[in-house]
């Protein structure tokens, strides 16, 4: 009878040994690389690509302004602004550098600007407008 108990308890401590082993052993556990650390958090646009909207207009960057509280997909058009055309080329790629241009805005959207200088909108498919503001250098 002791050595049935003696073989029972040495296969107990076995097992609960092997237990405690394989869970503090070091795993391969992946860490993100900053590629992926911004997939997951980053602003959705393919890495390699500018991460914001841009256009060109007037001698100005101009990015989307995705900071001021109720500006983004307007359903109206603030009173102010006229139409000085529409969307050209679109290069996600560089930051736009001539008239129209843009980086993630599609061709043949309209822009409309004020007298102001403050503010550009640009008129979406579904009819909603997005505010750019000129880039702070």
């Amino acid at each position: 009878m002791k050595k049935t108990i003696s073989i029972i308890l040495i296969f107990v401590l076995l097992i609960s040994s092997t237990i405690s082993l394989l869970s503090c052993t070091d795993k391969d556990v992946p860490t993100p690389s900053s590629n992926e650390t911004e997939e997951k958090v980053g602003t959705g646009f393919p890495s390699g690509q500018i991460q914001r909207e841009y256009i060109y207009y007037d001698g100005v960057v101009w990015v989307y302004d995705s900071y001021t509280p109720n500006a983004q997909k307007l359903k109206v058009l603030p009173d102010g602004y006229t139409l000085v055309g529409q969307t050209l080329i679109e290069d996600s790629y560089e930051i736009p550098s001539e008239d129209f241009h843009t980086a993630h805005v599609e061709p043949g959207r309209n822009v409309y600007a004020s007298s102001l200088g403050d503010a550009l909108y640009i008129e979406l498919k579904d009819g909603t407008y997005y505010r750019f503001v000129p880039e702070k250098a």
